[in-house]
């Protein structure tokens, strides 16, 4: 799952020039040949409890939140952020497929964006939806 959705946030951002910070590597917030602060993302996966809903307990359902965090400069107001927002869930449609030959997973919520928050020279906002996949292990 996580290779799954890290890989086609992975290729987006490459092709909008935007750095990732991804979990447990180690990251440089990017800026300019002045100093100043450049857009980037950070990527978490938060996985929810994994479920086994059949008496014989061979079904399994992987839930969660994907959440990637977008981070613009301070002081150039939300709309850069909001915009990446409208890209993100353009990237992860609701009720879609994210599929590989082993597992598929489903994208079961829009991309929503949380309450937007000055850190340091960034203003970050949270976005974020709901994944799951199922298999069984017979």
């Amino acid at each position: 799952m996580r290779a799954l959705i890290e890989t086609r946030l992975s290729d987006w951002a490459a092709d909008n020039e935007l750095p990732v910070a991804w979990e447990n590597l180690a990251f440089t917030p990017p800026t300019d040949a002045t100093g100043n602060p450049l857009p980037y993302l950070k990527f978490n996966l938060l996985p929810a409890q994994t479920r086994s809903d059949d008496l014989a307990g061979q079904l399994r359902a992987w839930s969660g939140i994907a959440q990637i965090a977008i981070f613009v400069p301070s002081g150039s107001g939300p709309r850069a952020a909001e915009d990446l927002v409208g890209q993100l869930d353009a990237l992860y449609p609701c009720q879609t497929y994210i599929a590989s030959t082993a597992i598929k997973v489903l994208i079961q919520t829009p991309v929503t964006a949380g309450n937007g928050f000055n850190d340091d020279a960034y203003y970050a906002v949270p976005a974020y939806f709901q994944y799951r996949a199922d298999a069984s292990l017979a």
